[in-house]
């Protein structure tokens, strides 16, 4: 009877033995060079059976390309950075802030991370192996090596002269429970349950007459700053009782039906008419921020499709708010601290949670009397891709890379790429032309740091581009590189920035920062002839490396791009080592073998 265990065992046995992986290198090795960049996975735990697959179709590339006589580069790579490893480490010491990881020391944190890191790649380099599975595994690359992260600085030192990276406040997404921000392409979208709320505006000098403004964030009322109407959009002025509600006409009957009222329309004006309408703050008493708050324009932000066609304007706590608010010259208040509790200028409201501060705020409305109605809604929410909390938008001092300035050529340049399937090319595409400016850095520990010195006296910047220009180091991690002080011409001293760098920036410099000293000479491998990974990296991986690929060489960093769809379970739903929903790939291997496994998955459509 075939026992696939036993056979397995013996062919693996034979293969390491008599080094049998190193002589087909070693036939090979005067030939044509294809270059294979495997695209690393978390080194935080177990594969499942998806990542199995993943490297059996890599695997199965490469064996081809060795077949025909390629010189095949293979190196297996890990990710070993930023939140992946952190949730995973302040889980097993206990920790639930980042004021915990302060007073445990960074460096002994970092070391806990590195440990963590490293424990796993050797069980997944063991669990590669067992799926049959030839890579450099005696050189694998790991994003949390020196030279590794070398690379990478001089990538960001490149950006750097090319003017290709800024420092600016932007409203981005923001983790109170990671007490970082995050880049739009790291959402995770899951379904909320969100308080519905319409309320009056009182508008100054006019008796009995409100502006209806509806909300589903109650909470960044104590930021409101203006409110948004389309300037060609006709409003209505509605006698209601003995008030004057001014809302967008389009959306009169639905407010007067969900009420229960009636009304008659005493005006009927443009948008454009309502601009510079002076109105109060609903409970201004209760906060500390005077201001003089008026009606603005927006044509983009302002829709008839929900709300009464007036909108609550935030600038410190929404993208679209914040640029409405640069364009009329309105400051992005944001009383917010980093845990996402209110601070001093909240008023009453300091100290507590931002999100849980919603039904206090609804209470204040209701106090006041101007809450109009209050239902829920059901709704699409960006959580931590991480640690699931959901987020919130803050208006924050972060790093970017200038992607408007790169866009055009970016869009160039998937256009050369040979996409498998391809209608891939064109989900990409769309992708990429909406991409805002790439936010790089994250208040967290673990990561890449920054490699920017900054003069606190006269705000010079040095940006390094190699370990060289700092002199001896531990390592290029923090705490270490955060002792380096640098001389200013002002004749002070410049200190790093404390940020690291987003986790997808370690990834997306895999291609070159990958290879060792000679080969990073080679011309040959300036590109990878082909990346193979599954569709959630259409806003990851794709789309890291062709940014960094731009700035280091002007060109995309991969020639051809095999995509591939989920291992899904029982639901239909992707099987994710975070969620937990995955069978584990010993037991696939003990019940049927590798070979069995490989051939099943090849033999489904890739992309399926």
């Amino acid at each position: 009877m075939y026992d696939h265990n036993a056979i397995e065992q013996k062919i693996l046995s034979f293969w390491e033995k008599e080094e049998i992986y190193q002589k087909v290198k070693d036939n090979n090795r005067k030939n044509e060079i294809f270059y294979f960049c495997d695209g690393p996975p978390y080194a935080t735990g177990q594969i499942h059976p998806g990542t199995g697959w993943n490297k059996t179709i890599k695997d199965s590339v490469c064996r081809y390309q060795r077949g025909i006589g390629k010189n095949v580069r293979a190196q297996i790579g890990y990710d070993t950075h930023g939140l992946p490893i952190e949730v995973k480490v302040e889980k097993e010491l206990g920790i639930k802030n980042k004021n915990e990881i302060e007073k445990l020391g960074i460096e002994k944190f970092i070391k806990e991370c590195k440990k963590f890191a490293t424990k796993y790649i050797g069980i997944m380099n063991g669990q590669f192996k067992s799926l049959g599975v030839w890579m450099d595994y005696d050189n694998p690359y790991i994003t949390y090596n020196d030279d590794f992260i070398n690379a990478s600085w001089h990538t960001l030192k490149m950006a750097w002269e090319k003017k290709l990276m800024h420092e600016g406040e932007y409203v981005l997404p923001y983790c109170y429970r990671c007490e970082t921000t995050m880049a739009n392409y790291e959402l995770e979208y899951g379904e909320e349950s969100d308080p519905s709320i319409f309320i009056k505006f009182k508008v100054k000098e006019r008796e009995n007459e409100y502006l209806i403004v509806w909300t589903t964030t109650p909470w960044t009322l104590i930021a409101n700053m203006g409110v948004m109407v389309h300037p060609i959009f006709s409003y209505v002025k509605v006698k209601v009782g003995e008030e004057i509600w001014v809302l967008a006409k389009e959306r009169m009957e639905y407010m007067l039906n969900i009420l229960g009222e009636s009304g008659v329309v005493v005006e009927e004006v443009s948008g454009k008419k309502l601009e510079g309408t002076a109105y109060e703050h609903p409970f201004q008493d209760k906060i500390k921020k005077e201001f003089n708050r008026k009606v603005v324009l927006s044509d983009e932000y302002v829709t008839l499709e929900e709300g009464t066609g007036l909108v609550h304007t935030a600038p410190g706590h929404g993208p679209e708010d914040f640029i409405i608010g640069k364009r009329f010259g309105i400051e992005p208040f944001s009383p917010v601290d980093e845990r996402g509790n209110f601070t001093e200028e909240a008023g009453i409201f300091k100290g507590k949670n931002v999100r849980e501060s919603s039904k206090d705020v609804i209470n204040v409305l209701k106090e006041k009397k101007v809450l109009i109605y209050q239902d829920r809604i059901k709704h699409r929410y960006p959580h931590c891709w991480r640690c699931k909390t959901p987020l919130i938008f803050l208006a924050t001092k972060q790093w970017f890379i200038n992607i408007s300035n790169i866009k055009s050529k970016m869009m160039d340049e998937i256009e050369k790429i040979d996409w498998h399937p391809s209608f891939i090319k064109n989900r990409f595409a769309d992708f990429v032309s909406g991409a805002p400016d790439w936010c790089i850095s994250r208040q967290r520990y673990w990561g890449i740091p920054l490699p920017i010195w900054k003069c606190k006296e006269c705000e010079s910047i040095t940006v390094i581009g190699d370990r060289n220009e700092i002199g001896k180091v531990k390592e290029l991690h923090r705490p270490y590189v955060d002792e380096i002080k640098i001389d200013c011409s002002c004749g002070k001293k410049m200190e790093r920035i404390p940020d690291v760098l987003d986790v997808w920036f370690d990834s997306g410099n895999a291609v070159w920062a990958s290879l060792d000293e000679k080969e990073s000479k080679m011309k040959e491998l300036e590109q990878t002839h082909v990346i193979i990974e599954g569709q959630d990296q259409i806003r990851g991986w794709f789309y890291s490396l062709l940014g960094s690929g731009i700035i280091r060489y002007d060109k995309s960093p991969y020639k051809k791009l095999l995509m591939h769809g989920f291992f899904v379970d029982e639901k239909g739903e992707k099987m994710s080592k975070s969620l937990g929903n995955f069978v584990p790939l010993e037991e696939i291997l003990t019940k049927y073998g590798a070979d069995g496994f490989r051939l099943w998955g090849l033999s489904s459509t890739v992309w399926e």
